[in-house]
């Protein structure tokens, strides 16, 4: 659904999701190493000290995200049927190594950084990092 209007990239969005990605970091205790917010999707590159802290992030900036982008506040009409819609699929992730994974992937998330804010031009890739 966040395409157009709902698209990530508006600008009072960005601000709103970035702010949301760093406090959900703080009270996850996760470190952020990077991350990209794309039109519809977010990259992230984290450090997790506990398996049940991932979980709880993502599960907290999916919804706050969702609700962000549709305005979605208690009390307002089909609000849960909006939110269920929201997201496409499940969270995609990846354990890399520290060395050339970890720098790929980072040098990866930067790149799709850039390609969102327009800084340069998008350039299809073959294959996950």
């Amino acid at each position: 659904m966040a395409r157009g209007a709902y698209s990530f990239l508006t600008r009072e969005y960005v601000v709103k999701i970035r702010n949301t990605i760093n406090r959900q970091a703080v009270l996850h205790n996760i470190r952020l190493y990077n991350f990209s917010i794309c039109s519809n999707h977010v990259h992230l590159l984290v450090k997790l000290q506990y398996r049940d802290a991932y979980s709880k992030f993502i599960r907290a900036i999916s919804g706050i995200i969702a609700r962000i982008v549709l305005g979605a506040e208690k009390g307002k009409a089909r609000v849960k049927e909006l939110l269920c819609r929201f997201w496409s699929g499940r969270p995609y992730s990846k354990i890399v190594t520290w060395g050339r994974q970890y720098f790929n992937t980072y040098y990866y998330v930067a790149e799709n950084d850039l390609e969102a804010s327009g800084l340069i031009k998008y350039r299809k890739r073959n294959c996950k990092t």
